[in-house]
């Protein structure tokens, strides 16, 4: 199967999440942000495309959509979702259907390591029903489970672990990975999720050298706080929870983009940014409810250049 992929995901954390798998392949993958997409694609394997559009209105998001799929002319599709079909899922999946209205779309958003499993079209997450249903649609295939094999010519939509069994089953390509290597990491966390706030108390409990710690409340991740802590900040590495607070960042910084290296700890894509103020230093993202209690200090390893 070639590697003629194109993802496309809602928020920033989610394209990393996709993007990753295809990083540790040994396929040179870029995230570009929504509007930072530059006019000729080249020197990547599998571009990925961020819309900032899971809590817009379905129609603005459609749009989006729309739009990213314009630079993905004859390749192959992945849109990823989030694994607790938060967003417009029914309004994107529309949009592409619309561009490729001969294409089979088969949506698995199934991400068992991380707890979320569906049964029957319902969504559970860590064995709870959560009563969110996969969306219905007579020109949609929506699975239960992961697909057994990735088919020619579907187009794909799901998780971070679909995304998985696609890069897996494409060709590796030599090792072109590379390493982080910071002392300073700061930690930026804007989810309020559970998961996150313990993972955040544990790392703060261990008092590292070197590592800064700042939590944003949701209503001020674009204020001129965030800014002034950013700009008062050494250039560090940066590891962000949350997908909202890591667009927000991205934003402050200016940057156009992440070269993916791969994701090394489960749920913690890393790179380096392209563009902006941290231009080509270290960056991680973990989604909010993602991971063991012990993974923002296991990442903050990984960002230092030390054993994980």
């Amino acid at each position: 199967m070639e590697a003629n992929w194109t993802i496309i995901a809602d928020d920033l954390t989610g394209a990393g999440d996709a993007g990753a798998p295809f990083a540790a392949r040994g396929y040179s993958t870029c995230i570009w942000l929504h509007g930072h997409a530059p006019a000729v694609l080249s020197g990547f394997d599998i571009p990925v495309f961020e819309t900032s559009s899971r809590h817009l209105d379905p129609a603005e998001a459609y749009a989006r959509v729309k739009t990213a799929l314009t630079f993905a002319a004859g390749r192959r599709i992945f849109k990823k979702l989030d694994s607790t079909l938060k967003g417009n899922i029914l309004a994107e999946l529309e949009a592409v259907r619309d561009a490729l209205p001969s294409a089979r779309i088969i949506l698995a958003p199934a991400h068992p390591m991380m707890g979320r499993t569906i049964r029957k079209g319902a969504l559970f997450v860590h064995g709870e029903d959560t009563g969110q249903r996969l969306p219905q649609a007579e020109w949609l295939e929506c699975l239960d489970e992961l697909p057994a094999t990735i088919e020619d010519g579907a187009v794909y939509a799901g998780s971070g672990a679909l995304a998985q069994k696609i890069a897996a089953s494409l060709p590796p390509k030599p090792d072109s990975s590379f390493r982080p290597c910071h002392s300073q990491v700061a930690v930026i966390a804007g989810s309020r999720n559970p998961a996150t706030l313990a993972q955040v108390e544990l790392l703060r409990a261990q008092n590292l050298a070197g590592v800064s710690i700042f939590e944003i409340e949701r209503d001020s991740l674009y204020s001129a706080a965030v800014q002034s802590f950013l700009s008062s900040l050494p250039r560090s590495a940066l590891l962000i929870a949350g997908g909202d607070t890591a667009r927000a960042i991205a934003a402050h910084l200016g940057a156009d983009g992440i070269r993916l290296a791969g994701e090394e700890i489960p749920g913690i894509p890393w790179g380096v940014w392209i563009g902006g103020a941290f231009d080509a230093l270290p960056i991680a993202t973990k989604s909010g409810g993602f991971g063991q209690i012990d993974v923002l200090a296991g990442a903050v390893r990984l960002l230092r250049g030390e054993s994980i």
